[in-house]
């Protein structure tokens, strides 16, 4: 929402500027944090990161619980993140920006 909407709804509301130094900190942080699981982490658009982690899957005892050991690792850092699984990047970024959680898609055919 526009500030002013805000502050129509709940005058009593604390609006803080936006901090992009902050928020690139905080990717950087998340990106040291995740290397844990791939050496494949790249930074992407707004504010996302991008991981290949087909090789780990087996190591971390699959999808599932990879993905809880990397929300607990975000949240350690004091964020929160949606997170999105596919066999291609746009495929995975699709239902993490714009789903709720996390969006899993493992096969190709869903994709299409």
């Amino acid at each position: 929402m526009r500030r002013g909407g805000v502050l129509t709804l709940a005058p009593d509301t604390a609006v803080l500027d936006r901090d992009v130094a902050r928020e690139q900190e905080c990717v950087y942080a998340a990106a040291m944090a995740l290397l844990q699981y791939t050496p494949q982490v790249a930074p992407s658009d707004e504010l996302t990161l991008l991981m290949d982690v087909g090789a780990s899957l087996t190591l971390f005892n699959g999808a599932h619980a990879l993905c809880g050991r990397i929300r607990a690792d975000i949240r350690a850092l004091g964020l929160t993140a949606s997170l999105g699984w596919a066999p291609t990047a746009r495929g995975a970024w699709l239902p993490a920006k714009h789903g709720r959680g996390y969006g899993r898609t493992l096969q190709m055919r869903i994709l299409q």
